[in-house]
């Protein structure tokens, strides 16, 4: 489904709390006997509380001790694994609209550790789904915001999804039965799929093991529960029998809608507001497709345009309508959903969040050697504002400071990607309409010259790797560091351009001081003078404008 025969994932890790650096983790060996000690990652305040002091990431010790492997593999992580040496990819959504019933106290693992410990094990996504699930079925998986989490898991040649969620309560340590239910389907090779927060994952052939993969009890607990009755004459689907039969939140059904329309417009799907009370086959709630071939093949520079929608164009435009005030911002930061005189407000939840902290278009090549043939193009901020870089994580040794440092309690001017994007993002707010243009041109210059050079640093890599591999990942890393830092610096020089040409919310370039004019200007002006009347109770007399 791509256009140069890669696979490809993409994800936007959207809550303000989340760390937004990427962490590298080199190789090691380990003497037969050495344990390794597994210790509780949790998404939210990793590193920082809410008021800004330091945190231990590893926030306790889980109990569970494993025996280490001989041989451990690179990987570098953000707020999950990104991406290891052997191209193995990861990105993690969580499973909104499941059963709250399936929570429980006694598990010990979260998917960040599991997630971890199959980044440094697995040459295949395969291999990951196997250690993350054994790991969970034995010592019991702990939910996070919910019960349930999504882990999206790539390698060169193969992209899996895998729902897997807690047991209930009556579960302990143990007790001789798994700690977790999952299921696992793979993405078919021509298709593309899209999967934001919830349940995704239908009927299972367990007979197709090319296709699918599950846990023991992934039928059984939901008759156990109550979910499933096998009398009804209706086939198992995990989605019903975990979701109750419920639709998926607005926000999810949102984000789905618009990435299939994105990518496969020909499909015409029902909107989200219309799909909520359709129905579907077996008189189940009517369901978005797991995946879809799309219209037409998609590339790197495609995801990063999807990553950065915010439903322009649609019916659920967030760069219109009041909320977006009169110079069109798509952020929504008080909220989508509002009560008002008895009635109800619903905005929409977009593909880009209001705080996303980074994201990741990781792309895997199965013709190059794996130093040489994963890359992940980050992007550090809200997409819409920030601009993608190319890092070789397969075969790179490390990673510049710029990607690797700060917080979001200090910005020091002229350190840090993130700071740099964040605060093009920040004074995009003031008038939005027009900055965003300016971003635009910014974003292409840097991005397109990276599309351009790639090619060659592909071959020049690929040329040192075929008589020194060490020679060929020291190129590497120097190459993507450089363009990275550079990259940075010009998003630095371009904060300090946005400001001169800004200030005062005037446009002072080409010329000093001109007024901006407002999108929908009657619209706004209109409003002006029902606040006038309305709220501040002022009737004006009817004389000329010569005395204002």
């Amino acid at each position: 489904a791509s256009v140069d025969g890669s696979t490809m994932i993409t994800i936007e890790q959207d809550t303000a709390s989340y760390p937004f650096h990427l962490i590298r983790w080199p190789a090691k060996d380990y003497e037969p006997g050495t344990v390794k000690r597994l210790y509780d990652w949790p998404q939210w305040m990793r590193h920082f509380d809410q008021y800004g002091n330091p945190t231990d990431p590893r926030h306790e010790f889980t109990g569970v001790e494993i025996p280490e492997v001989s041989h451990s593999y690179s990987y570098t992580m953000g707020l999950f694994p990104v991406m290891n040496e052997n191209q193995v990819s990861m990105a993690m959504s969580t499973l909104t609209g499941i059963h709250d019933a399936l929570w429980n106290d006694e598990a010990k693992l979260r998917i960040t550790i599991l997630s971890m410990v199959a980044a440094e094990r697995a040459k295949t996504a395969r291999e990951a789904i196997q250690i993350v699930t054994s790991l969970a079925e034995k010592y019991g998986f702990k939910g996070e915001y919910t019960p349930g989490k999504c882990l999206i898991i790539a390698d060169p040649n193969e992209i899996w999804l895998l729902h897997i969620m807690a047991v209930g309560p009556l579960w302990t340590p143990g007790c001789g039965k798994p700690g977790a239910v999952w299921a696992a389907q793979r993405v078919p090779d021509d298709h593309v799929a899209v999967f934001p927060n919830g349940f995704s994952i239908g009927e299972i052939d367990l007979d197709d093991s090319d296709n699918f993969m599950a846990s023991s009890n992934i039928k059984s607990l939901a008759i156990e529960m109550g979910w499933y009755d096998p009398k009804s004459g209706l086939p198992f689907s995990a989605v019903e029998a975990y979701t109750a039969g419920r639709a998926l939140p607005m926000g999810t059904l949102t984000r789905k809608w618009r990435g299939y329309q994105l990518i496969k417009p020909s499909l015409d799907l029902p909107n989200p507001d219309e799909m909520s009370t359709m129905k579907g086959p077996h008189a189940y709630q009517y369901r978005y497709p797991f995946s879809a071939k799309p219209d037409k093949k998609i590339s790197v520079a495609d995801l990063m345009k999807i990553n950065r929608d915010q439903l322009e164009g649609t019916y659920l435009d967030l760069t219109k309508g009041p909320l977006s005030g009169p110079f069109g911002s798509p952020t929504r930061t008080l909220g989508t959903f509002f009560k008002v005189d008895g009635d109800i407000v619903q905005e929409a939840r977009s593909i880009q969040g209001d705080v996303t902290q980074y994201t990741q278009v990781c792309q895997m090549r199965s013709w190059l050697p794996n130093d040489i043939g994963g890359i992940a193009w980050w992007a550090p901020g809200r997409p819409k504002t920030s601009f993608y870089v190319p890092f070789y994580l397969a075969g790179m040794n490390e990673i510049t400071d710029q990607y690797t440092t700060g917080n979001h309690f200090e910005m020091e001017w002229g350190k840090t990607a993130y700071w740099a994007a964040t605060f093009v993002n920040t004074f995009a707010e003031v008038m939005y309409c027009y900055i965003i243009e300016d971003v635009k041109k910014m974003q292409d210059k840097i991005e397109s010259e990276a599309f351009a050079i790639v090619p060659a640093i592909d071959k020049t890599a690929l040329e040192l790797y075929n008589s020194d591999p060490k020679k060929a990942r020291e190129f590497l890393t120097q190459w993507c560091n450089q363009f990275a830092d550079n990259a940075t610096k010009r998003y630095w020089e371009f904060d300090n351009h946005l400001i001169v040409k800004y200030h005062h919310k005037y446009i002072n370039e080409p010329e000093i001081a001109t007024k901006p004019k407002m999108p929908e200007e009657e619209y706004w002006i209109k409003q002006a003078l029902k606040y006038q009347k309305e709220v501040r109770k002022r009737v004006l007399p009817e004389v000329g404008e010569q005395l204002w």
